[in-house]
């Protein structure tokens, strides 16, 4: 029945492709005759074409149908790798199509039918079904690629590399007919005559269509990049140095290609795109930084007696500035192995650091020799509004000892407070009329965190790194440099 159905249309083809013949040779004999003699011609001699208005549209109809059975083939047939000896890059199936495109406008020229209003008729028509046969290859190719995607077993770096050339290819294919399609009205000579809005943007709208699943192809070329670099390096966290040289390599090439196929808005949309993804990965260690003070705020609120003794402190917002009051400390537990005398400061972080980069952290004097010490310093912090808004912040309060005339220091306890617990003072208010806090110090000795694994195994992290280097001087397992990179 299909050989059947295929001989019928290559039969109707056939009868279209002499009836074409034949309205050639008529309008040559006509345009070669002499004017005079053309005056003597019967009317229905000289209006011939109208012989052949239903043979016209019979042709569009078969060519709408062959269009489409040439375009499916084509795609079957394609392995989504460029044609070679074409200016721009392309795979066979929309070489197949801008072939058909151009078929059209061969047979359209030639014909130089001669009724621009009936003209004007046919040609909207054949530009329609070459929208919708462009509107099918999109479908197909796009369903291709993603079946190419949906085959893989597991996340490959070459195999995804290979992915996102054709990704790249596909996309090109698409900009490439887009271009066609908005210059073809043109090319065929075919005018828009008295339209309104509505009716205009309808018979733009195939375009639009193409647009959007080219945006779609893109965004796909996008996931592919950054699932392809998180998966690996989940599937191997604790073993990043053996694959880490794999996943640059191919970030490298996947960038190469992206700068070699793209151009324009379509490079601006997925370097924009992968941008933002790559920010939030790099913000991964920025939330788990968070997640572990949070952590040391809950530890310290669960205490029942002080673990390393107490600090009063009084805090408020007054306008732009965050005003502390550091009071006193009482019954500082040193740490086992510390010999030297109880010569103790006080020093304010924020956290999250990185958002609070733009302030200079104070600290308070030293008070020698004292286990108890009265400290009764205010300090003021000026935060933008951005700041004092900073979801989960907070103020961290580090008590350290010195030793070696100051130049080394160790670690006694932290405490928390957050930073949208804190009262807003009236400028006529001294802080002296808010309540103190009585905070227990403590030591991230026995911290419950999932963040603390995953932190830990990000050894390219520099804010990660920074932070275990912080934890172990803390619990006295390094030695304290003076670091200017805080993990607060």
């Amino acid at each position: 029945m299909d050989q059947h159905n295929r001989f019928g249309e290559m039969d109707a083809l056939d009868m279209s492709t002499t009836m074409f013949h034949l309205y050639l040779v008529i309008r040559l004999f006509i345009d070669e005759t002499d004017k005079v003699l053309k005056s003597a011609h019967n009317a229905d001699i000289v209006d011939f074409h109208k012989w052949f208005t239903g043979g016209i549209t019979h042709w569009c109809d078969i060519f709408a149908l062959k269009a489409l059975s040439t375009v499916s083939h084509a795609i079957d047939n394609d392995q989504l790798e460029p044609v070679e000896g074409v200016q721009l890059k392309q795979s066979s199936s929309a070489a197949v199509l801008l072939t058909i495109v151009h078929e059209m406008e061969m047979f359209w020229e030639e014909l130089a039918w001669p009724d621009p209003v009936e003209l004007n008729r046919f040609l909207k028509r054949s530009i329609g079904d070459i929208c919708s046969c462009c509107i099918y290859y999109v479908d197909r190719i796009s369903t291709k690629l993603h079946h190419q995607e949906t085959n893989r077993k597991q996340t490959n770096l070459p195999a995804t590399l290979e992915l996102i050339k054709k990704c790249a290819l596909v996309n090109s294919n698409l900009s490439i007919l887009i271009d066609v399609l908005m210059d073809l009205p043109d090319v065929l000579g075919y005018k828009q005559v008295d339209l309104n809005a509505n009716e205009a943007n309808e018979q733009i709208l195939p375009i639009k269509g193409l647009n959007s699943w080219k945006i779609k192809t893109l965004k796909l070329l996008t996931d592919h990049c950054m699932s392809a670099i998180k998966v690996s390096m989940g599937e191997a966290l604790r073993k990043f140095d053996p694959i880490r040289h794999d996943v640059e390599s191919f970030t490298r090439q996947s960038a190469a290609v992206i700068r070699e196929n793209l151009w324009g808005d379509d490079l601006k949309l997925v370097e924009n795109t992968l941008w933002s993804q790559l920010t939030a990965e790099f913000e991964e260690s920025m939330r788990n930084l968070i997640a572990y003070h949070l952590a040391c705020l809950d530890a310290q609120l669960r205490l029942d007696e002080p673990d390393r003794g107490v600090l009063t402190v009084r805090c408020a917002i007054r306008n732009d500035s965050l005003e502390v009051q550091i009071i006193s400390a009482e019954g500082i537990k040193l740490p086992l192995d510390y010999k030297g005398n109880c010569d103790s400061y006080v020093k304010i972080n924020l956290a999250p650091g990185y958002r609070f980069s733009d302030i200079v952290m104070p600290k308070t004097r030293t008070k020698s020799k004292n286990h108890s010490p009265t400290y009764n310093e205010k300090f003021a912090l000026k935060l933008s509004q951005e700041q004092r808004e900073i979801p989960d912040a907070l103020i961290v309060f580090n008590l350290k000892v010195s030793e070696m005339l100051g130049l080394s220091q160790r670690y006694v306890g932290e405490c928390f407070v957050r930073l949208d617990s804190i009262p807003i003072l009236d400028s006529d208010r001294d802080i002296k009329s808010i309540e103190v806090q009585q905070l227990f110090l403590t030591l991230p000795e026995s911290i419950e965190s999932d963040c603390i694994p995953v932190l830990e195994y990000r050894q390219g992290d520099k804010e990660a790194v920074q932070f275990f280097k912080k934890l172990k001087q803390k619990l006295g397992k390094a030695a304290y440099t003076g670091s200017l990179v805080s993990i607060y």
